[in-house]
C-alpha cells in the first residue's frame, strides 16, 4: 500500500509540474532579473538629470511615480485569475509583461532618449511590467506548494516551513540580482555610455520570456477535463462519453 500510495503521488507531481526542480528554477530566474531591473533606477536617475535636466526634486518626484504600479498589485492578481488569456492565466501575463519590459526599456538605450511624456509612459510601463510579473512569480510559488503539500503527508509545521523556505529563496535570489546588478553599474558606467548600457539591460526581460514558455501550466481547458474525470465515477463513465457521442 505504501508503494502504490507512493507512486500515485509521484504520478500527481509530475504531471502537474509543481515540484519539479525546473519550477525553482524558473522562479528563481523571473526573481533574479526584478532585482536586476528594479536597480535600473540609478540608471534612470543619471538619465533624468543629464538628458531631462531635471533638478533633484523633479527626479525625485518622477523616481517616485514607479512605486505606484506595485500598490496595485492585489489589482494584477485579480486580473490575471479572472482573465485567462489563451487559457492560461500565468503564462500568458509573463509572455506579454516581458515583451513590455523589454520596449519600456530599449527605448532609453538609444543615444537620443524619447520625448519627456513619452519617456514617462515608458518608465511606468517597466515599473508595471515588473509588479505585474512579481505578483505571478509569487502566486505561482505558493500555489506550488499548496498543491504539493496537498498530495504528501506532512505536519502544518513543516508546510509552514517549506512555504517559508521557497519565499526566502525567491526574495534572496532577486536581492543578489539587485546587487549583481548595481555592481556592474559601478564598474561599466565609468567606460561606457549610460544609453549604451540602457540598450543591453533591455535585453535581461527577455530571459521572463523564455522562463515563461518553460512553465509548466495546464490550460483552464485541461483543468477543466481533469476536474470532469474525477467527478464522473468510474462505472458511469463509459456511459457519459457514449451519451456525448
Amino acid at each position: 500500500i505504501r508503494m502504490k500510495r507512493s507512486s500515485s503521488v509521484y504520478l500527481y507531481a509530475k504531471q502537474t509540474g509543481l515540484t519539479d526542480k525546473s519550477l525553482l528554477v524558473i522562479i528563481s530566474v523571473i526573481s533574479f532579473t526584478q532585482g536586476l531591473i528594479e536597480s535600473t533606477d540609478d540608471l534612470f536617475d543619471y538619465i533624468f538629470k543629464d538628458d531631462y535636466k531635471f533638478d533633484p526634486e523633479e527626479s525625485s518626484f518622477f523616481s517616485s511615480l514607479s512605486t505606484f504600479p506595485w500598490t496595485l498589485q492585489l489589482f494584477w492578481g485579480i486580473i490575471s485569475d479572472s482573465y485567462p488569456i489563451c487559457g492560461y492565466k500565468r503564462k500568458s501575463y509573463l509572455i506579454i509583461t516581458s515583451l513590455l519590459g523589454w520596449f519600456a526599456l530599449v527605448n532609453f538605450g538609444f543615444d537620443v532618449p524619447p520625448p519627456f511624456y513619452l519617456g514617462l509612459c515608458y518608465y511606468v510601463l517597466n515599473s508595471v511590467s515588473q509588479s505585474f510579473q512579481s505578483v505571478i512569480a509569487e502566486a505561482t510559488l505558493v500555489e506550488s506548494v499548496q498543491k504539493e503539500n496537498s498530495v504528501q503527508d506532512l505536519s502544518e509545521e513543516k508546510k509552514s516551513e517549506i512555504a517559508a523556505d521557497r519565499l526566502s529563496f525567491y526574495y534572496t535570489s532577486s536581492l543578489v540580482g539587485g546587487i549583481v546588478y548595481t555592481l556592474f553599474t559601478i564598474i561599466l558606467l565609468k567606460n561606457h555610455n549610460r544609453h549604451k548600457f540602457m540598450f543591453c539591460t533591455s535585453f535581461i526581460p527577455l530571459a521572463v520570456l523564455i522562463c515563461a514558455f518553460l512553465l509548466k501550466e495546464k490550460s483552464i481547458r485541461q483543468k477543466a477535463e481533469i476536474f470532469n474525470e474525477k467527478r464522473i465515477p468510474f462505472g458511469r463513465k463509459n456511459s457519459f462519453i457514449r451519451s456525448r457521442s
